[in-house]
Order: C-alpha cells, then sequence, then structure tokens
C-alpha cells in the first residue's frame, strides 16, 4: 500500500494528478489518512480511470467528490468538508434531518 503522498506523486509522473495541488486529510482519528488532489471538472473521468489503473499499487480506491463547505484555499475547503462520517448514527441523524426538512 502507498502511505505516502509523495509515493504516489511518483507514480504520477506525467499524468493529470500530477500537476495539480495535494493534501493529506486525517481519516478521523485512525492515524490514517487519505490523499486528495485538486483536479478540474473536465478531468474527473480520465483521472479516475487513471487512479483506478493504479489500484494494484496503491491499494487505495478513487473516490471523485465536490466541496460544498468552502474554504478560503483548496485545501481549506477539503479539510472543512465531513467525508468521513464518526458513527452511522451521525449519518442517520443526517438523514432524518434531510427528510424531514422537506415535509
Amino acid at each position: 500500500m502507498i502511505d505516502s503522498i509523495d509515493s504516489f506523486r511518483e507514480l504520477l509522473q506525467g499524468m493529470p494528478l500530477e500537476k495539480g495541488q495535494s493534501i493529506n486529510p486525517p481519516i478521523l482519528d485512525t492515524g490514517e489518512s487519505a490523499f486528495a488532489f485538486e483536479i478540474f471538472s473536465t478531468e474527473v473521468e480520465e483521472v479516475w480511470r487513471i487512479a483506478r489503473g493504479l489500484l494494484s499499487q496503491t491499494q487505495r480506491w478513487p473516490v471523485a467528490t465536490t466541496c460544498w463547505n468552502g474554504g478560503s484555499t483548496w485545501s481549506e475547503a477539503i479539510l472543512n468538508e465531513d467525508f468521513f462520517f464518526d458513527s452511522w448514527n451521525s449519518c442517520f441523524a443526517h438523514i432524518r434531518f434531510l427528510a424531514s426538512s422537506k415535509r
């Protein structure tokens, strides 16, 4: 498994992910982190396919998402997002809130 973003970047030489910003957002309090790369919306499918093609080397599944909470910088926007739930209870509470707000 690729454990550092620098090692991941070495695999990306000459590919679209190589040129953008990147950070390691923490995965809750697990001590692990994800790799986040800034891409343009027009690159999503191509970049996802590239990252998926590297799965056997990275042991990391690609996920494409967007940020809705915002921030003054790209990296701040990533860190402001709730990409990882701390429990299923918070997920269900959020779903109940969304469902009840439509009434």
